[in-house]
């Protein structure tokens, strides 16, 4: 496995504003994971967090993703969420960036996990 480093840096007010702190893009960026990729099994203060699977998958003009839960799809994007028009990841690893994201937003309980175009430029998603 090997880890991507990553420098982002980021407000207290970026933090609210996004919903989402160093420590949850860290958990996103240091993840390059084989095509059927993570099992969340992580507990926070105390409480046992929901088991969430990511996946990425190839389309025909690109790469998407899907999070399973109970080993059902949750989520099937096949397309970069608020971009105009039905354009796929260049990447697997681009998907699986944003599908980190997701799983993040969901693990904290939002749902829908909204992902905002600020949140797919900080990732430095390809569009």
């Amino acid at each position: 496995m090997f880890a991507t480093l990553v420098s982002y840096s980021f407000s207290k007010d970026n933090e609210n504003l996004f919903g989402f702190g160093r420590e949850d893009i860290s958990s996103i960026l240091y993840t390059n994971q084989p095509q059927s990729d993570k099992v969340s099994n992580n507990t926070q203060k105390g409480k046992r967090l929901d088991n969430y699977i990511v996946k990425s998958f190839k389309t025909s003009n690109g790469w998407g993703y899907q999070i399973l839960k109970d080993k059902k799809v949750l989520i099937n994007q096949p397309t970069i969420p608020v971009i105009e028009g039905n354009k796929a990841f260049s990447s697997k690893k681009e998907a699986l960036k944003v599908a980190n994201l997701v799983k993040v937003k969901l693990e904290k309980g939002q749902f829908p996990p909204s992902v905002t175009k600020s949140q797919i430029d900080s990732l430095k998603i390809t569009y």
